[in-house]
């Protein structure tokens, strides 16, 4: 829903962590720059070094579209570690604004401008599949995946402070001063998706104006979902850590 402002592109970036993702990559790379213009935001693809050449397919992308990048991680490896090294990588760039997405087709990029506009009175906005405690914008999903996402945000904010209706969207718009406070320079994060539970947090320590906007979910269009139960078992306990912590 609407357009990146061209003046703001610059200073505009999606940070993507990705792990064998080829078939999905450059298909959602040529869909952002087709809706938000190929000089529009700069993006950053943080590779865990997939063997199936993710990052190679997006290095190739630089001759036509010079804001695409890709950095490919070789140490710890994960998601919160990707979107966290990718964030910080944003905000030493000069970014205003950090965008961070799935590679999967998951979240819509024609919300982006919407996201970006609404980041002008917020310190984050989250794309949310669940505007509301009823309504739900996820498409392609079994009823019974759908409850088991519902659960979970209802396990983060009974044991947070989340205060939103969907604590574990990965579709956010951080301002940049906010996300440096939230990543406090050197401080451990968590490896898995948990990674948004423990941000959101942190955001709320800080009292970041936060708002949810609806967007459609639209869930993984090709490849392998990279759930584990290593990542299942860090998301149950990084609520409870908070709650204690809180206590």
């Amino acid at each position: 829903m609407g357009h990146i402002e061209e003046a703001a592109t610059d200073s505009i970036y999606i940070v993507i962590p990705t792990f064998n993702e080829r078939e999905n990559i450059v298909p959602l790379i040529e869909e952002i720059l087709r809706l938000h213009g190929a000089r529009g935001p700069r993006i950053v693809v943080m590779d865990d070094n997939s063997p199936d050449g993710t990052a190679a397919a997006v290095l190739s992308m630089r001759s036509m579209f010079p804001n695409v990048h890709a950095i490919v991680r070789r140490g710890q490896r994960g998601y919160g570690h990707a979107c966290a090294e990718g964030m910080a990588y944003a905000i030493r760039e000069g970014a205003a604004f950090v965008i961070t997405m799935d590679a999967d087709f998951s979240h819509a990029p024609e919300t982006l401008g919407e996201m970006i506009d609404a980041a002008r009175e917020a310190d984050l906005v989250i794309g949310s599949r669940y505007v509301s405690a009823r309504e739900s914008a996820v498409r392609n999903w079994s009823a019974g995946r759908l409850w088991l996402s519902r659960l979970a945000n209802l396990y983060v904010n009974c044991l947070t402070p989340a205060g939103v209706h969907d604590a574990t969207s990965g579709f956010r718009c951080w301002r940049a001063g906010t996300l440096s406070c939230v990543l406090g320079g050197s401080r451990g994060h968590a490896v898995g998706y948990a990674f948004l539970t423990e941000t959101l947090y942190r955001a709320r320590l800080a009292g970041a104006r936060i708002k949810e906007i609806g967007s459609v979910y639209r869930g993984r269009v090709k490849g392998e979902s990279k759930m584990s139960l290593a990542i299942v078992a860090e998301a149950l306990w990084i609520p409870l850590r908070v709650r204690f912590s809180r206590l």
